[in-house]
C-alpha cells in the first residue's frame, strides 16, 4: 500500500521557513509561491528552484518582487558569464552567431515589424575582427580602417582641401566624391552646392576644387556651376565634355568660378559620329529658367540671380564643334541689379556715396573655339568681357556685342569666319555725349553716312555700320521658340490624317515613330530660329544634313523620299504661318 509523504509546507505567500523549524537535508514547500526550500549542511536555508547548478557552474534568479534587483545571472566555472536585468543584457565572454545567421535590431512596436540586420558572408577567406574607434568622431566623418582591424574615424575629404573628384572610369555618383569619386561633372557640381552654401543660399566663402581626371564625358547639361567652385581638367586634350541635351548650355555660371583645362565638343553617336550639339558652352545661372528641372538637386544652391564681383574665368580650354556650338553667352540681365558687392571697400578704396555698379562680367584667356558656324562671344545688356590670347576660327560671329555689351580684346584673332566684330542695338546706359538723333542718311566718296545732331563730340565721326536691322526678326526667334513643339506635333496630326486618308496615296502603308518624328522637328525648328537670329542659313544647311547622313542608309533614304519632303513642306507652311517677318518668311 502506497504510503503519503508531507512536507511542511506553508500557504502564506513570500514566507520562507527558518532554521529551527528544519532539519538537515529537510524540506519545505511553500504551495502560494511554488517553490521549495532546503536546510543545508551549512545551517542555511536555501530556495532550491531559484538555482540550477552542477559543481561551480549554475543558472540563479533572484526575484523579491523588486523590479530593479531582479535579475537571472549565469556562471560557469565559478566565472560570472552573462546577466540579465528588466534594464538590459550584459555579457562578459565573446559571443559567436553561427551559421552566418543574422543579428537584426527591431523598429519600435508602435512602427511595425521591420529590422536592421547585421551577418557574416556565407563564405570568408579569413576570419578577422574589427575594433571600433575609441571616440564617436564628428559630423560627416567616416569610418576606415589600418588593415589590420583597427577601425577610426577620419574626414570624407581625406587628401584635404575641399577637393571632389570625378572620373568616367571609376566613379559613381553614388560616391561622396571625396573618399571616392563620382562620375559626372554635373554630380560634383551639386555636391559643391553644398559646401560652398550655407543653408540660407549664402555663401560661406569656402572655395570648392573639382578634379576631373582624363576622360570623355557626356554630361546632363545645363549643368549649373556654383559660387566659388573651380572646375579643372586633368588635360585639354585627354578631358572632353559633350552635351547630352541638343540646343542647351553646357555650363551655367556663378560669383567666382573658373573652368579650365577642358575642350567642349558635339554629341556623338555610338560611332563617335557628331549628331547633337550644346547652345552655348558658358552662360550666365538663370534660376528663373523653366528648362532647369532640377536645380533642388544642387545642396543650398541659391534661387537668385547671381551677383557678379569676381568674373568667372575660362582659361586653357577649346571648342571643337562641327555642328556650330557657341562659345560664351555673357546677358547682363542674368545678373542681379544693382551689381554691387557687400562690402564698399571691394568696389573703390576710398569708399565715397552709394557703391558703384561692378561690370556683369566673364574672363577668359587662351580659349580656342573652332566652330563652323556658331558665334564665339555673345554679350549682351551691359555685360562685359576681358579677353587675351582667344582665337576664333570657322565662327559665323566672332565677337558679337548686341545692346550695350562691350568687350575688351587682346592678341586675339578671329579666321575663315563671316563676321570677326559684330554689334547691334545700343546701351539704355549710353554716356550723355554719345546721345543723338538721326535726321537723314546718304553717301560720300562710296561710304554710306549719318547725319545726326545733339552729339556732343568732334565731327564728323567715321563709324562703320554694316546694316540696319527691323526688330521682327528676334520676334521670329522668339515666336519660334514658343511654338516649337507645337509645330512639331501638327506635323504628327498631319501625318497621321494621310496615312488614315482613304484616298490611295503615297503614304498608304507607311509606318514611322512618331516621337523621334517630333523630335526632329523640333531640332530643325531650332536650327532655323538660330539662322533668324543671326542672319545666317548654316545651321539650317547643317541640321539638314546631318539629319539625313545620320538617320538613315540609302535604301531607306530612296524608299522614304517622297514622304520626308511633303512632311517637311508641311513643317515649312506651319512655321511660316506663327510668323509675320517677311524676311525670316522668305528665308
Amino acid at each position: 500500500m502506497a504510503t503519503t509523504i508531507r512536507h511542511k509546507r506553508s500557504a502564506v505567500a513570500n514566507k520562507k521557513p527558518i532554521v529551527s523549524q528544519l532539519e538537515s537535508g529537510e524540506l519545505a514547500i511553500n504551495t502560494a509561491d511554488g517553490k521549495v526550500f532546503l536546510l543545508r549542511d551549512d545551517n542555511t536555508v536555501q530556495d532550491i528552484t531559484r538555482r540550477i547548478f552542477d559543481k561551480d557552474t549554475e543558472i540563479a534568479i533572484t526575484d523579491q518582487g523588486d523590479s530593479a534587483s531582479a535579475e537571472i545571472s549565469i556562471k560557469v566555472n565559478e566565472f560570472e558569464t552573462a546577466q540579465f536585468t528588466q534594464a538590459g543584457m550584459n555579457v562578459f565572454n565573446d559571443f559567436d552567431l553561427e551559421n552566418a545567421k543574422t543579428l537584426t535590431f527591431k523598429e519600435l512596436t508602435a512602427s511595425g515589424d521591420d529590422g536592421v540586420g547585421i551577418k557574416a558572408p556565407d563564405t570568408l577567406d579569413s576570419g578577422y575582427t574589427m575594433t571600433l574607434p575609441p571616440s564617436r568622431g564628428t559630423v560627416g566623418q567616416l569610418l576606415k580602417t589600418d588593415g589590420f582591424g583597427n577601425l577610426s574615424f577620419t574626414d570624407a575629404d581625406v587628401f584635404g582641401g575641399n577637393v571632389i573628384y570625378v572620373s568616367a572610369e571609376q566613379g559613381d555618383d553614388a560616391n561622396d566624391g571625396q573618399s571616392a569619386p563620382v562620375k559626372t561633372v554635373k554630380r560634383a557640381c551639386q555636391i559643391a552646392s553644398g559646401l560652398v552654401y550655407n543653408a540660407d543660399g549664402t555663401t560661406n566663402f569656402r572655395r570648392v576644387n573639382i578634379k576631373v581626371a582624363v576622360g570623355d564625358y557626356t554630361e546632363d547639361n545645363p549643368i549649373i556651376v556654383p559660387d566659388n567652385t573651380v572646375i579643372k581638367g586633368d588635360g585639354l586634350r585627354g578631358c572632353i565634355i559633350r552635351p547630352a541635351n541638343a540646343n542647351l548650355d553646357i555650363l551655367r555660371v556663378r560669383n567666382a568660378c573658373y573652368f579650365g583645362e577642358f575642350t567642349f565638343r558635339d554629341g556623338v553617336d555610338d560611332n563617335y559620329v557628331p549628331t547633337i550639339t550644346a547652345d552655348y558652352a558658358v552662360a550666365f545661372d538663370d534660376p528663373f529658367d523653366p528648362v532647369i528641372t532640377d536645380r533642388a538637386d544642387y545642396t543650398n544652391l541659391p534661387n537668385t540671380r547671381p551677383t557678379i564681383v569676381t568674373s568667372p574665368y575660362i582659361q586653357n580650354a577649346s571648342i571643337i564643334s562641327f555642328l556650330g556650338m557657341n562659345g560664351a553667352k555673357i546677358d547682363g540681365s542674368k545678373v542681379e541689379s544693382p551689381n554691387v558687392p557687400t562690402y564698399g571697400i571691394e568696389a573703390e578704396n576710398p569708399v565715397i556715396g552709394a557703391i558703384p555698379e561692378q561690370g556683369k562680367s566673364m574672363v577668359a584667356n587662351a580659349f580656342t573655339i573652332l566652330s563652323f558656324g556658331g558665334t564665339a562671344w555673345r554679350l549682351t545688356n551691359d555685360a562685359y568681357a576681358q579677353i587675351v590670347s582667344c582665337f576664333e576660327i570657322f565662327l559665323l560671329n566672332g565677337v558679337y556685342c548686341q545692346s550695350g555689351g562691350y568687350c575688351s580684346i587682346t592678341n586675339s584673332a578671329t579666321n575663315f569666319g563671316l563676321y570677326a566684330l559684330r554689334s547691334s542695338g545700343f546701351s539704355p546706359k549710353a554716356f550723355q555725349f554719345d546721345r543723338a538723333f538721326v535726321t537723314g542718311t546718304g553717301a560720300s566718296e562710296g561710304k554710306q553716312t549719318i547725319s545726326i545732331v545733339g552729339i556732343n563730340r568732334d565731327a564728323p565721326v567715321e563709324e562703320f555700320v554694316l546694316r540696319f536691322r527691323e526688330p521682327d526678326y528676334k520676334t521670329a526667334h522668339d515666336l519660334l521658340i514658343l511654338n516649337r513643339d507645337l509645330i512639331a506635333d501638327d506635323v504628327v496630326t498631319w501625318i497621321n490624317a494621310q496615312i488614315s486618308a482613304a484616298t490611295p496615296s503615297i503614304w498608304a502603308g507607311f509606318t514611322y515613330n512618331e516621337d523621334k518624328c517630333k523630335r526632329d522637328v523640333q531640332l530643325l525648328v531650332d536650327a532655323v530660329r538660330f539662322d533668324i537670329l543671326f542672319n545666317s542659313n548654316h545651321r539650317s544647311v547643317s541640321a539638314a544634313l546631318r539629319y539625313f547622313s545620320a538617320s538613315f542608309d540609302s535604301d531607306t533614304f530612296a524608299a522614304q523620299k517622297d514622304q520626308h519632303i511633303a512632311a517637311f513642306g508641311q513643317a515649312k507652311t506651319f512655321t511660316g504661318n506663327l510668323l509675320n517677318d517677311a524676311t525670316a518668311i522668305s528665308r
